[in-house]
């Protein structure tokens, strides 16, 4: 199995060590020997559940992990789950909001209609029937 980004692997292999910079205690990622291939593979194996890679860099649990399989127990697959339906909710409001910004925006290319001209005070009175 390559790492290398393929057109059947939306998720290129940078923004998976990205993941892992992101999520794992920086004395874990440079004290533990051979952490990234374990980590890789975790991610991948998460990746088919959770596809979206925003997802992956928006997640904040507010600690570190010591590594991924964190999220393999039954705490930590709550966490995520929670998480990532958060994510999505938050997501159909932005699609929301910009379908909503689309049917308001005016074409400036497209012509105006002049408003009515309004009478004036004297005109308005002559026509005025007393």
């Amino acid at each position: 199995m390559s790492l290398k980004h393929s057109k059947h692997d939306p998720v290129p292999h940078k923004t998976r060590v990205g993941i892992i910079d992101l999520l794992l205690l920086e004395e874990v990622r440079k004290g533990v020997p051979n952490v990234f291939p374990r980590e890789v593979r975790l991610i991948n194996e998460l990746l088919k559940t959770y596809p979206e890679p925003q997802f992956w860099m928006d997640l904040h649990l507010g600690y570190q992990l010591h590594s991924l399989a964190f999220f393999k127990t039954e705490r930590g697959a709550a966490e995520l789950d929670q998480a990532y339906r958060l994510f999505q909710y938050d997501q159909a409001q932005k699609r929301e909001l910009e379908s909503r910004a689309k049917s308001l925006t005016v074409d400036v290319n497209e012509p105006v209609q002049p408003l009515p001209k309004k009478p004036s005070p004297v005109e308005w009175a002559s026509a005025v029937d007393i």
